[in-house]
């Protein structure tokens, strides 16, 4: 997936409405923000390693190669990191869609329910009226 050159604020500041909306609102998620892990660093990063991809080949670019190494390993931490975020959400969404459902369910049998009652009561009511025909007569 491809990130724009604008959009890596834009994603940890989601993270990080994502996690304080979750805390406020007292549901669970699991994922902690870690500090390490920031758009700045992230940036520079990918920065880093367009330069390396710029270098003509030869030495210096064998030479630059091998100090990329670290920044490769940032940012498979990064992706990791990323994913856990996605995951967690997911199972958010999950247990989310499912608690919805049962909502409905529920809210299907109440109306159910309702219907019934009303029904009955209107059963009453002829009942009584044939009741009291019944006895003015």
């Amino acid at each position: 997936m491809y990130i724009g050159e604008d959009s890596y604020e834009d994603i940890f500041r989601s993270i990080t409405e994502m996690v304080q909306t979750f805390q406020q609102s007292n549901r669970g998620l699991a994922f902690s923000q870690e500090r390490q892990f920031s758009a700045d660093n992230l940036h520079k990063i990918v920065e880093d390693l367009k330069y390396v991809l710029g270098i003509p080949s030869g030495e210096a670019f064998i030479l630059r190669c091998a100090q990329a190494s670290e920044q490769l390993d940032e940012l498979k931490k990064y992706i990791e990191y990323l994913k856990k975020f996605v995951n967690a959400t997911e199972g958010v969404k999950k247990s989310s869609e499912g608690r919805l459902a049962k909502l409905r369910q529920e809210a299907e049998a109440f109306s159910s329910q309702e219907m019934v009652q009303k029904l009955y009561q209107e059963i009453i009511l002829i009942v009584d009226s044939l009741a009291q025909s019944g006895e003015d007569a």
